[in-house]
C-alpha cells in the first residue's frame, strides 16, 4: 500500500469514525430532545390540568355564594311580603272587632267577662279596667253586675281587664292581649299542598 493509499484509508477510516460519533452524539441529543420535549409536555399539560381544576373550584365557589345571595333575597322578600300579608290580616281583624264592639253582642260579652272576674276575685277586693272607647257602656255595665269599674288609663281594643288585689293578679280579658297572643303564634302554611 501506498503512503497515499494509507493516507486515503487513514482519512476514510478516521471520517468514518467521526461520521459514527457524531451519529452517536446526534442520536444521543435527540433522544436528550425528546425526553425533555416529553417532560416539558407532561409539566404543561399538569399546569393547565391544575389551573382548569383551580378555575372549575373557582367557578363552582362564585356560583355558590351568588346562589346563596339569591336564596337569602327570595327569603327577605319572602318574609316581608309574610309581614306585610299578616299586617293587612291583623288590620282586617282589628276592623271588624271595631265593628262587633258596635253590637249588643259586645255589651253581652263584657257583662260575661266582669261576672268571671268577680268569680275568681270571690268576696276580696278587685278593680275591674274598661277601655276608654268603652265608657258609653260603663255605667250600664256597672248597674247589673255591682262591679267596682272604672275607665283605664291607657286606650286597648276593647275587652276587660281585672286586678285582683289580694293576689296581685292581673286577669285580663282585654282584646289587645288576645291579638297579641294570636300574632305572636300566627303562621302562614299554604303552597301546593294547602290551597
Amino acid at each position: 500500500m501506498t503512503s497515499e493509499e494509507k493516507l486515503k484509508h487513514f482519512e476514510e477510516s478516521a471520517i468514518g469514525r467521526a461520521n459514527e460519533l457524531s451519529e452517536e452524539m446526534l442520536s444521543e441529543y435527540q433522544a436528550s430532545l425528546n425526553k425533555n420535549s416529553r417532560e416539558y409536555q407532561d409539566s404543561k399539560n399538569q399546569q393547565a390540568l391544575l389551573k382548569v381544576k383551580t378555575e372549575i373550584q373557582n367557578l363552582k365557589r362564585e356560583s355558590n355564594i351568588s346562589l346563596s345571595r339569591e336564596q337569602m333575597n327570595i327569603k327577605r322578600n319572602y318574609i316581608q311580603k309574610m309581614e306585610e300579608l299578616t299586617g293587612q290580616l291583623f288590620a282586617e281583624v282589628r276592623d271588624k272587632v271595631e265593628n262587633y264592639k258596635k253590637t249588643p253582642e259586645y255589651a253581652q260579652l263584657l257583662e260575661r267577662q266582669i261576672r268571671e272576674i268577680q268569680k275568681i276575685a270571690g268576696e276580696k277586693e278587685y278593680e275591674i279596667c274598661l277601655s276608654p272607647s268603652d265608657g258609653d257602656k260603663c255605667e250600664a255595665l256597672r248597674q247589673k253586675t255591682g262591679a267596682n269599674l272604672k275607665l283605664s288609663g291607657e286606650a286597648f281594643l276593647g275587652g276587660t281587664r281585672g286586678m285582683l288585689d289580694h293576689q296581685r293578679i292581673l286577669v285580663d280579658y282585654s282584646f289587645d292581649s288576645r291579638m297579641r297572643e294570636l300574632q305572636d303564634n300566627f303562621t302562614f302554611e299554604g303552597g301546593m299542598s294547602h290551597e
